[in-house]
């Protein structure tokens, strides 16, 4: 499925195909906001000559605030609101300049229904290149009175 800032929130069915996408443009009102909120004040993110000074091409974005992005996508479309994420790790493999548009992708990699859980591959591209790749598992809530949640 591919979504926009406006598609609705929908869990989709946890079948073996089960993948989100969206086309996503860090500005650098979203830098800044994430400097404010993070209070990573770092140079390389807010000083384009410092930037160019150290090798970059411009002000890169946060690895957080890319990041933060696939909260997005794993807690509206896969696996859904009616989960939380347990454990995330991500891969930097490029930096991304403000402003560069990327595809960032959850795709499902397991579902263990025994147990609740669900691992997912996650991944972000520019110009068909890989600039962050990782790995999420999320567990599904069960609802009150049914047994205790996993945490």
């Amino acid at each position: 499925m591919i979504v926009t800032d406006e598609t609705v929130a929908q869990a989709l069915p946890l079948t073996p195909d089960a993948s989100v996408r969206q086309d996503v443009t860090f500005t650098e009102a979203d830098v800044d906001s994430f400097g404010r909120v993070s209070g990573d004040r770092a140079s390389l993110h807010f000083d384009e000559r410092y930037a160019i000074a150290q090798g970059f091409s411009g002000r890169i974005v946060h690895g957080l605030l890319l990041g933060a992005r696939f909260s997005r996508l794993m807690g509206m479309f896969l696996p859904g609101e009616n989960s939380v994420i347990q454990t995330l790790s991500l891969r930097y493999r490029r930096p991304v300049r403000v402003g560069t548009r990327l595809t960032m992708a959850v795709e499902l990699d397991r579902f263990s229904e025994s147990v609740g859980a669900v691992m997912l591959k996650l991944s972000a591209t520019a110009d068909g290149q890989v600039v962050l790749d990782g790995t999420a598992q999320c567990v599904l809530c069960r609802p009150h009175g049914t047994g205790p949640a996993t945490t």
